[in-house]
C-alpha cells in the first residue's frame, strides 16, 4: 500500500471543510489546504499549510496540484449563503479539469445530498484515468474521507449510505 505523505484540501472553508480538515490532520497527514481566505483558518498544526486558492488564475491551480496524487474537494452548498454556492457552481468543475491538468491520480469529493447529483455528473466526465469517490456528509464523512485516502475501496462511485 503507498504511504500519503500530503494531500491538497480545496473547498470554500466552511463546517464540511473543517470537519475534514481536523480529520485528515488528526491521523496523521500533511494537508495543504486551499480556500479563498487562508487567514481565517483557525487551526495552529505543523501539518497544515493554508494556501490561497486564487478562483481567478486556473492555470496556477494546476501549478499548485502538481505533485498531488491525492486531492480533497469539499463541496458545500447552503441555501443561506449565495457567495459560497456561487464559488461552487462557478469553479467547481475547473477544480477536476484541474486536478486531471496536474496529473492527481485520485480524488475524494465530499458533498452534501443536495449536490450530490451535481458532483457526480462532472465527476463522471473525468478522463478514466482519473480515480475518485464521492462520499455524501451524511454520518461521519470526515472519517469515510480519512479510510478512503488510507485505504481506498471505492473506486469512481458514490460511498453508498
Amino acid at each position: 500500500m503507498e504511504v500519503i505523505k500530503e494531500v491538497a484540501l480545496i473547498g470554500t472553508g466552511g463546517a464540511v471543510y473543517a470537519d475534514v480538515l481536523s480529520k485528515l490532520l488528526k491521523e496523521g497527514l500533511a494537508v495543504n489546504a486551499f480556500v479563498p481566505n487562508p487567514e481565517r483558518m483557525m487551526i495552529e498544526n505543523t501539518a497544515l499549510t493554508a494556501s490561497f486558492l486564487d478562483l481567478d488564475n486556473v492555470a496556477k491551480m494546476t501549478d499548485l496540484l502538481g505533485g498531488y496524487d491525492n486531492v480533497v474537494i469539499a463541496i458545500e452548498i447552503d441555501q443561506t449563503n449565495h457567495d459560497n454556492n456561487e464559488v461552487v457552481n462557478r469553479y467547481y468543475n475547473t477544480w477536476l479539469n484541474e486536478a486531471v491538468n496536474a496529473g492527481v491520480k485520485r480524488l475524494v469529493v465530499i458533498a452534501p445530498h443536495a449536490a450530490i447529483a451535481f458532483a457526480q455528473s462532472h465527476l463522471k466526465s473525468t478522463p478514466d484515468s482519473l480515480d475518485w469517490v464521492l462520499i455524501p456528509t451524511d454520518g461521519d464523512f470526515a472519517r469515510h474521507t480519512a479510510k478512503q485516502l488510507f485505504e481506498p475501496s471505492l473506486h469512481r462511485t458514490i460511498r453508498e449510505i
